[in-house]
């Protein structure tokens, strides 16, 4: 007789006085118009028993789960053949009557969405497009009401149920999932004012790749919206200012994204950033995330010192708070100074330059690298130092004799004062020759430079007696010795300078000459012989200046870091450099020039190269003399930083380590926890005999506190280089989301769920104070493992279960589960006050469920559209929802019940009848003495109904008045 019910047709057929007389024939549009339960209640007879108007007809309840399960039609007893739209009954056929259609051997109700305003069919007509009914077994054309059915509201929606029916102008209850929202919040009521437009949930959420950003780097954000439909715009805000609007871009299952950049960000762009999705009539904001930028303040102003002066250099870089940062100093691309390691915010760093000479020349940037999120390079400040490079020396000269005058300064324009009489050169260099009694007198050199000037002076004196022959100007390479001769013309005693210092060894002389071997020379050097005669006169020699040719600085071994670059130094010295290029081995291939760059401090010329590219590299100098020279060979060879993620239980020890692979020996290892710095590791192990270095970190008796993503540096004091590694978790062992509180509907599938760490070997099992766990094999994802068990033999009468389970990594570590409880809900029950109520009054309808952890949700439809006008209430164990309807024809109530944990749905449906007079018509005036009809509509239950019109006379009365009596006449 019926799927899937909860009352017994046998019962019901009893009830209503069929059984013994006739074959009752029930369908489900019965119960969908109450008004002809009697008239469809055919038999094969005429004659038909009454049934009482005292006795109740009961309330139909009907069970279903996931919104499935219908009463049916009586199966026929025989077979027979009848015509179209009839179906055999007690070996007589019946013709199917409005709102059915013949299907086979059945009289089947008009889907929804269709209509049958006449019998004997076997069809029913489709609604008008935009119209449907709400419910089956439809009888007439004009119950095609446009309605919206709810299976178009989602991305997020939790109710109402897929399937719901509600009429336009009704209101919905909307709930959303978690993160998830409407209108803003995450429970609204709206009314439906067009089918186009249905309720649906929005999640909006705005991301980056990294919170904290470099200063002039790049902030990407990404907009991300989960919806039934794309919105117009994205709009993005920061601290609630618009910064921009895109158009979004459309992905697969309603996701679609914005995108927006802020470029070359400054210390102005920090804040809090958001995004809104923008529809036509709706907007929906996201979540807010706080970007920090990492800045760096340096004055790069250039700035030019006379010899001798002090400078000092300040820089300072913003420091996060769960952050360190390393401030070094380079000159040329090169490392200069100390480095600090500060962890307060600003980071100061200092440079102090002592005694500026020209050699301190050069373009000098402060670095701030910030540990696993990059480095910034400040803008250069170049030092320029007004000096000279070659200085005036005193000279006497004999008659005859010729002498040169070398004055370079560093920098500026240069001019000749004789005896304070301008010369007309202004070229560094005088040239004497045939030297006489009028070139004696004071020579005066002077640099000047952007307003400021420097001076260099020497006295040059003539006479007959004196050096004949004077040390020369000479070139060599780095590493020779220089043999220089001293001559007079009378008999002297020498003594020998080389830069101002006396030279006490490799010196041979005789009465009237001296010669002299240098010491393997590295640097350029300034020779003078001084001569004493016994007439106790001393004569000073013209300087001769060796140049020498060679590397000051050869490039070094470099590693090299993942997808990132080194710079490799390489400085020569002497004068007359021609060419200084960088070359590859093994085929001395020339890298392209956009690779270096060239700075000079007069007579010393640097270049750097920077390369992405592992290789053995070296510079080649050539001289105007014809010298070329080659530095050593440098090696470019892979530094790589690696550390393993861990997983560990509470309580125990663990070793963090940190290998170091290369060439190139690290000096020092930083380690730092979700970007904090946390100590640095200078006792580093080497391998014998391989290219790695190694740190531990070790932690004791391991907390929650103590998990997060690890990282190590390894950093090259020689170059300032710092290599970093990966990201590597430590978790800890067990559970990973909480063994949690489960609500199940009797007499269906009972599962625990939950995730653990991932190791080998590892072993599960639950304990459950009523029932089994049948354990399934887990599904491994990385290193998080799922199991799913169901629960058996579970007692007919048990509320709720306690359960717990654990997990056995190995031999020796076990983790429990926190105690968690499965609830189990009985079927919810729907009471009537009274299956018949008079039309006029209120039907009143109480549905009783468990009350679990919460509240469940419960939707009540009044003949198949939604309504929110029901009450509920509560105690520790029971939930009781109860709906009051104003009675004005039968009524067919359904209750859906939804445990948010099942994900399944309880409906329940009841049936009261109506009964009374529904109205009465005719004419409002008829004329005297003219019939007419009166029609009385009547809703009744039983067939014994009695139908009485009754007729009440109003009589008014118009009153003539006179100036004597007053007379009353009836109308």
């Amino acid at each position: 007789w019926a799927r899937s019910t909860t009352f017994s047709p046998y019962d019901l057929m009893t009830t209503a006085n069929c059984i013994g007389l006739c074959m009752c024939c029930i369908e489900d549009t019965c119960l969908k118009a109450p008004t002809t339960i009697m008239a469809r209640l055919k038999c094969s007879a005429n004659n038909r028993r009454r049934r009482s108007a005292l006795e109740e007809f009961p309330a139909l309840s009907f069970d279903g789960f996931e919104g499935t399960g219908n009463a049916t039609q009586v199966v026929r007893s025989d077979e027979m053949l009848c015509g179209h739209g009839s179906v055999p009954l007690d070996n007589s056929c019946i013709v199917c009557e409005e709102g059915t259609y013949q299907s086979g051997d059945e009289c089947v109700s008009c889907p929804i969405g269709t209509y049958q305003d006449q019998t004997g069919t076997t069809t029913c007509s489709p609604c008008s497009v935009g119209t449907s009914t709400t419910s089956t077994g439809a009888t007439d054309p004009s119950l095609c009401i446009e309605v919206c059915q709810m299976e178009d509201v989602r991305y997020g929606v939790s109710d109402p149920p897929s399937g719901w029916i509600v009429k336009l102008g009704d209101p919905v209850t909307v709930r959303c999932s978690q993160g998830f929202q409407f209108g803003g919040q995450s429970i609204s009521v709206t009314k439906l004012e067009t089918c186009n437009v249905m309720p649906s949930c929005t999640r909006v959420r705005i991301s980056t790749t990294s919170l904290n950003v470099l200063e002039s780097s790049t902030l990407e954000l990404n907009c991300k919206i989960t919806a039934a439909s794309s919105p117009e715009l994205c709009l993005f805000y920061k601290d609630s200012q618009q910064i921009n609007a895109t158009e979004p871009t459309s992905l697969e299952g309603g996701v679609f994204v914005c995108e927006t950049s802020v470029r070359l960000v400054q210390g102005g762009d920090e804040g809090s950033y958001s995004c809104s999705a923008v529809w036509e009539d709706d907007a929906e904001p996201s979540n807010e995330i706080d970007i920090r930028v990492m800045g760096l303040t340096f004055d790069s102003t250039g700035t030019v010192y006379a010899e001798e002066f002090d400078h000092t250099f300040f820089c300072a870089a913003t420091v996060p708070s769960d952050s360190a940062v390393i401030i070094s100093w380079t000159r040329n691309g090169q490392p200069v100074g100390e480095r600090l390691t500060a962890t307060s915010n600003p980071a100061i760093g200092v440079l102090n330059l002592m005694d500026i000479s020209p050699q301190n020349q050069g373009d000098y940037q402060c670095r701030a690298t910030y540990l696993g999120i990059g480095t910034i390079v400040s803008e250069p400040a170049r030092i320029a130092v007004l000096g000279f490079l070659e200085t005036l020396s005193n000279m006497d000269l004999t008659k005859g004799s010729s002498a040169r005058l070398h004055c370079k300064p560093t920098m500026g324009d240069v001019s000749w004062t004789m005896n304070d009489s301008p010369l007309s050169t202004t070229s560094p260099s005088i040239e004497i020759t045939s030297v006489g009694q009028d070139d004696e007198g004071l020579y005066k050199c002077q640099a000047t430079f952007q307003g400021e000037s420097i001076y260099s002076s020497a006295r040059i004196t003539v006479s007959d007696t004196g050096i004949t022959q004077h040390p020369e100007d000479m070139t060599v390479q780095s590493g020779e010795h220089v043999t220089l001769t001293c001559t007079t013309n009378t008999d002297s005693s020498f003594k020998w300078y080389m830069n101002k210092n006396e030279v006490s060894s490799g010196v041979e002389s005789t009465a009237k000459q001296s010669v002299m071997v240098t010491s393997p020379l590295t640097l350029r050097s300034r020779l003078q012989c001084v001569v004493s005669t016994g007439e106790e006169k001393t004569y000073f020699s013209k300087i001769g200046v060796i140049n020498v040719i060679g590397f000051k600085t050869v490039p070094q071994d470099k590693g090299l870091p993942v997808d990132g670059e080194v710079s490799l130094l390489c400085s020569v010295g002497g004068h007359g450099l021609k060419q200084l290029v960088w070359l590859r081995s093994p085929d001395a291939k020339e890298v392209p020039s956009s690779w270096m760059e060239s700075y000079s401090t007069g007579y010393t010329t640097s270049n750097v190269l920077t390369t992405s590219e592992v290789g053995t590299y070296y510079c080649s100098a050539t001289f105007e003399q014809g010298y070329t020279i080659e530095s050593e060979r440098a090696a470019v060879t892979p530094v790589r930083v690696t550390m393993s993620s861990k997983s560990v239980a509470l309580g125990d020890d663990v070793i963090l380590t940190c290998i170091v692979t290369g060439a190139i020996k690290a000096d020092l290892v930083y380690w730092t926890k979700n970007g904090e710095l946390m100590f640095n590791d200078n006792s580093l192990s080497h391998v014998t005999g391989e290219d790695t270095s190694i740190s531990y970190l070790t932690l004791d008796s391991v907390t929650t506190s103590d998990t997060g993503e690890y990282r190590c540096a390894a950093s090259m004091l020689s170059d300032l280089t710092v290599y970093g590694s990966e990201a590597a978790p430590l978790r800890l062992l067990g559970f990973i989301d909480v063994v949690s509180d489960v609500v199940v509907k009797r007499g269906h599938l009972t599962e625990v769920l939950f995730s653990l760490r991932h190791q080998d070997g590892l072993k599960v099992s639950c304990d459950l104070s009523e029932g089994t766990v049948v354990m399934g094999s887990g599904d491994v994802n990385g290193d998080v493992i799922r199991f799913r068990g169901e629960v058996i033999n579970v007692g007919g009468e048990v509320k709720e279960v306690e359960y717990s389970c654990s997990v056995t990594y190995g031999s020796n570590i076990v983790i429990k589960s926190e105690l968690a409880k499965i609830y189990i809900v009985d079927e919810p029950t729907l009471d009537v006050a009274s299956s018949y109520v008079l039309i006029g009054e209120v039907a009143s309808f109480s549905l009783a469920t468990d009350y679990i952890t919460n509240v469940p949700s419960v939707h009540w439809r009044v003949n198949s559209l939604t309504t929110v006008q029901f009450s509920g209430s509560y105690t520790s164990s029971e939930y009781t929802s109860t709906l009051q309807w104003p009675v004005t024809h039968d009524i067919e109530v359904e209750a859906t019940v939804h445990y948010a944990d099942i994900g399944g749905y309880s409906i329940r449906r009841a049936v009261v009848l109506a009964y009374g007079v529904e109205g009465i018509t005719g004419p409002e005036k008829v004329h005297l003495g003219e019939s007419y009809n009166l029609t009385c509509s009547v809703a009744t239950i039983d067939d014994d109904t009695v139908i009485t019109c009754t007729k009440r006379i109003i009589s008014c009365c118009r009153s003539l008045q006179s100036t004597t009596i007053t007379r009353y006449h009836p109308c």
